[in-house]
């Protein structure tokens, strides 16, 4: 969902009235200025994460974690529902972590309310009433460099009397606004207590705002490494918000420089001076020594006469022995049904006409009668063929016998 899709459900569930412009695009969202009412809020609407520039934040989420335990382990093993708990996670942090540094008296704009990916807060102005430029867009005196960069390290202390180091502190992350230098972007804050990299971010911020100022103030460059000075102070307990560091104070640790490991190589055994020309230089002509003189040409000879050459007869080879004779066959003599092909008198052969018609088949096979003893009148014989002259039971009436025949 894109930016303007999520400020008009913001305006259809009635959360503000009206989106009035916008006022910046950033490398993780967008502000713009909304109206509620009669009073201008800043609405902050974060990117999705494909969307964000600033994608590698694995360093800065070292040490958080949710009170749910379900949601911790999706989170640590990183199935899609623990990336989307995370990136809400990573979107309310800004959220209360600008209600903790506005409790330590860090000026930070008031958060109003965090809605589906909006933080509605504080539109922060500046001196002529429009929404306030930013740190990198402002020119200064000597003299106002030196008290900013005074606020704004004071403003990093108090932050750390919280164990919150913002991570990401530049020019770009602090507004000029009408009452002073005020401090936002925060999603990516750090806990010191819980980060193995706490201290370079601290030492970051303090380099970036330092360096900045230190062009408007050369003396600031003595305090480019106050961060190693203030982080000193935390790790003792010792740290309140009435610290600054004093000049040259903050040093950067000295790491003893331990050389790479070499091979050692046994000693070599002690040779005498080489006499003489080097090898290479034996070719090369001594400008001291006189040219050699030319040789002198060999003396030439009459060439001694070939030898005769003999030549050996060439050895005859023995005549070839008689082919054995074998008798050609005889002619081979066709079949009579082959004989058209061997040029011989076709047979006339009957044209075809129509089939002829079958004969029908007359069964001349005798069917037995039963027995006399079997009928109602009966005979001398036992078995009689059929056909034969009436008895009582052909002229009276049929047996089962014959009606089983005639059924077959």
């Amino acid at each position: 969902m894109n930016p303007t899709e999520m400020l008009d459900s913001l305006v259809a569930d009635g959360i503000v009235d009206a989106v009035v412009q916008r006022v910046k695009t950033g490398k993780e969202a967008e502000v713009f200025v909304v109206r509620k009412g009669e009073t201008f809020l800043a609405a902050k609407v974060y990117k999705e994460r494909q969307a964000r520039n600033f994608k590698n934040n694995a360093g800065y989420k070292e040490g958080r974690a949710v009170r749910n335990t379900r949601d911790q382990r999706a989170m640590t093993k990183g199935t899609k529902y623990g990336r989307a708990i995370a990136e809400t996670e990573w979107m309310q942090t800004e959220h209360d972590a600008l209600i903790t540094a506005m409790n330590v008296g860090v000026r930070v704009p008031k958060p109003e309310l965090y809605y589906e990916g909006i933080l509605l807060m504080e539109l922060v102005l500046g001196g002529d009433g429009q929404p306030a430029p930013r740190l990198i867009e402002v020119a200064f005196t000597h003299d106002e460099a030196i008290a900013l960069h005074r606020e704004i390290v004071g403003h990093i202390i108090k932050l750390l009397t919280c164990d919150l180091i913002h991570g990401d502190l530049s020019p770009y992350n602090v507004l000029m606004a009408w009452n002073g230098a005020t401090i936002i972007d925060l999603p990516q804050v750090v806990k010191a207590a819980h980060n193995s990299q706490a201290e370079q971010y601290l030492v970051r911020d303090v380099r970036n705002i330092t360096e900045h100022f230190a062009r408007f103030a050369p003396e600031l460059k003595k305090r480019i490494f106050d961060g190693y000075a203030i982080w000193k102070k935390y790790m003792k307990r010792e740290l309140s918000t009435d610290y600054f560091p004093e000049e040259g104070e903050g040093q950067p640790p000295k790491r003893e420089h331990v050389p790479a490991p070499q091979h050692q190589q046994a000693p070599r055994p002690h040779q005498p001076p080489r006499e003489g020309p080097r090898p290479h230089a034996a070719h090369a002509p001594r400008p001291h020594a006189a040219p050699r003189p030319a040789p002198a040409p060999a003396p030439t000879r009459a060439p001694a006469p070939a030898p005769a050459q003999v030549v050996a007869p060439a050895p005859q080879r023995p005549a070839p022995a008689p082919r054995p004779h074998h008798p050609r066959p005889a002619p081979h003599t066709p079949h009579p049904r082959h004989a058209a092909a061997e040029g011989a008198p076709a047979q006339q052969r009957r044209p075809l006409g129509p089939p002829r018609p079958r004969a029908p088949i007359i069964e001349t096979r005798p069917r037995l009668v039963p027995p006399a003893s079997h009928t109602q009148a009966g005979h001398k014989s036992d078995h009689a063929i059929e056909g034969a002259a009436p008895n009582a039971a052909g002229a009276g009436g049929t047996s089962r016998f014959q009606n089983r025949h005639r059924r077959r």
